[in-house]
């Protein structure tokens, strides 16, 4: 499935509309702990990321909107050494978002298909619980 830019509806990637009915079907199963597993940051971790993710982010935006020759520039000026610890921090910081993004796109999905199957259920006329 993709997404759609301008909308939040599921979409298949030959851009098939997702139905209730079609996410309502999915199985899945709980994923199993393992030892040595991901979690998210605890509060304090949150506080701790910000240098150097947060920063990363910033300055990853703020490369957006630099020419090639801007960019070469600013490497001149930070110096091959610095330069080069830059954009090792920033792989890293991908790397850790990357993690964070796996794991919203999968309880996105599993939220969006019991929140079909809930649909449904209320379509069907089945009460709410108590």
């Amino acid at each position: 499935m993709t997404e759609n830019s301008d909308s939040t509806t599921p979409r298949y990637a030959n851009d098939h509309v997702v139905t209730a009915e079609e996410m309502a079907e999915i199985e899945f199963e709980a994923n199993a702990h393992r030892s040595g597993e991901w979690q998210p940051p605890t509060n304090n971790e949150w506080f701790a990321m910000a240098n150097p993710d947060l920063v990363n982010l910033r300055l990853a935006w703020q490369f957006a909107f630099k020419s090639k020759a801007e960019m070469v520039e600013a490497v001149r000026g930070l110096g091959d050494d610095k330069a080069a610890d830059l954009l090792g921090s920033m792989t890293e910081t991908r790397e850790h978002f990357k993690i964070m993004l796996d794991f919203l796109e999968s309880g996105e999905a599993r939220l969006a298909c019991a929140c079909a199957v809930r649909e449904l259920e209320l379509d069907a006329g089945t009460p709410e619980p108590h």
